[in-house]
């Protein structure tokens, strides 16, 4: 019976010496998690912003491609197409996250100008660097076009001369007068 009575001491010991043991590591490791400090939100991008500024980029460029092609109305992208857009709008988005941290991204969003203007400009250099949008569409360089190119159309119609309705009739008129 006291032996019986040692083990159940050292059982109870046991457990009471863990359960302190889990109070204290857990205290002290709750500890470190709930310290009040100020965390730098402005400088880490959320995924919130990411994901509206990605979406956005994307239905931009959906509609940059339908204004080059119109008769893509109202057909949704094939996949492999839907794929390349949306690695050209991660290009946009480092290259937009390479220029403003968050807070100034959203101050710029929030102040209503418009913002395609450096959503184009990033598209653009995306387009140069990793030829991003290639075989989608192709961007054609003006600086280098020259008025050898261009056609040009003359102001007075060339061959034989047409007569209008009018000048017919009277041509009808005058040779059956007699």
């Amino acid at each position: 019976m006291q032996n019986k009575k040692v083990g159940m001491m050292k059982n109870t010991f046991i457990q009471i010496t863990l359960c302190w043991l889990i109070v204290v590591f857990s205290v002290m490791g709750i500890g470190k998690v709930i310290k009040g400090e100020d965390n730098e939100t402005g400088k880490e991008w959320t995924t919130q912003v990411l994901y509206d500024t990605t979406n956005a980029c994307y239905a931009g460029t959906l509609r940059w491609i339908i204004m080059a092609n119109p008769s893509l109305i109202g057909q949704p992208p094939p996949p492999l197409v839907q794929r390349q857009m949306i690695q050209h709008c991660f290009c946009v988005m480092d290259k937009i996250r390479n220029e403003f941290d968050m807070e100034q991204y959203v101050n710029l969003i929030k102040s209503g100008l418009s913002v395609g203007q450096i959503f184009m400009d990033k598209a653009y250099k995306c387009i140069e660097e990793f030829d991003t949008m290639n075989g989608i569409f192709i961007v054609q360089d003006n600086s280098t076009k020259t008025d050898n190119d261009s056609v040009v159309i003359p102001t007075e119609p060339e061959g034989q001369e047409e007569s209008t309705p009018d000048e017919e009739l009277e041509q009808e008129q005058t040779i059956f007068k007699g």
